[in-house]
């Protein structure tokens, strides 16, 4: 039996709702996965475990830290798929994340419906990510809606040519300025055989050191940073780590981060998962603002 559903006019069904008029634009933000139930289980809103709300604001805040304050965030709770339902076969994780994706499509008709046209930003990570993939499929076949879409980020799930055809909507960033675009990528070093994050093939990537496809040297990674798990800067490092594409698997490769510090076992070695946001923080960070002004420059 699944949990009931989220009431989104209810202010316990978001993690963080921000409503100020004094900002430029909205972010939309979609967590990860959290929830560490059985599988086939689904996260209860109305009843998420005492120390997991926590962690999931603080995620919203450490990620949203790449838009420097900018935004009013709403970043919904939702019937989440547990790790273990991640990890059943196909069909079934399918039918789990059918009920999950209602609730962000939910979430973000209520934000629709209370925004008033401003600009936003999609974000989120892995499980969150793979929902927003999944909503613009649905919802972006609209000139006006995506015509208020400063950019995507969908960070830790996979995108594949597929896609890009088959929803012709949807388009990866080409460059350091395009706006109403996606940005996406997978970290990991170079000779993973396999990672969970890549289930269909054909992926694209977007280099966040220099927004094409040529291979970029640590000197242009501004600042990688990394945060404890009350969601607070703990370090802060530059020129951290280059990266590139690999031909093979659509992959961003991280050619200068110690193999064994970052993987966790969560993943297979050298899948940096984990850190797809923290390996390229302050580029993440000052590129928004260039693609900011452009937005509203061409207003």
């Amino acid at each position: 039996m699944h949990t009931p559903p989220p009431d989104y006019n209810k202010e316990n069904c978001w993690a963080i709702r921000h409503r100020e008029s004094s900002r430029d634009f909205d972010i939309f933000y979609v967590y990860p996965t959290f929830y560490g139930g059985p599988a086939a289980a689904l996260m209860d809103v109305y009843a998420i475990p005492p120390a997991l709300a926590p962690n999931i604001k603080n995620n919203v805040l450490k990620n949203c830290g790449i838009f420097d304050g900018g935004g009013n965030i709403y970043a919904p709770f939702y019937r989440q798929a547990s790790f273990a339902s991640l990890r059943l076969p196909e069909a079934q994780k399918q039918e789990i994340l059918k009920i999950s994706l209602a609730d962000i499509i939910a979430a973000f008709d209520h934000y629709l419906a209370v925004s008033g046209g401003r600009p936003f930003v999609l974000a989120g990570h892995s499980q969150g990510s793979r929902l927003l993939r999944e909503l613009m499929k649905a919802k972006f076949n609209n000139a006006a809606l995506s015509a208020r879409l400063i950019a995507a980020y969908l960070l830790g799930a996979e995108l594949t040519k597929s896609d890009l055809k088959t929803c012709p909507w949807l388009k990866l960033a080409a460059g350091a300025d395009d706006f109403g675009i996606i940005i996406t990528y997978n970290t990991q070093s170079s000779g993973v055989k396999h990672s969970p994050i890549y289930e269909r093939g054909n992926s694209v990537c977007v280099n966040p050191l220099n927004w094409g496809a040529c291979a970029a040297d640590r000197s242009l990674n501004q600042g990688a940073l990394f945060f404890g798990g009350d969601g607070v800067p703990t370090a802060e490092v530059k020129n951290f780590t280059g990266a590139y594409i690999e031909a093979r698997s659509g992959a961003l490769i991280a050619p200068d981060a110690d193999v064994e510090k970052y993987s966790s076992p969560l993943f297979p070695r050298g899948v940096y998962h984990l850190f797809d946001y923290e390996f390229f923080y302050r580029n993440l960070q000052s590129n928004f603002k260039e693609r900011l002004k452009a937005f509203l420059n061409a207003k």
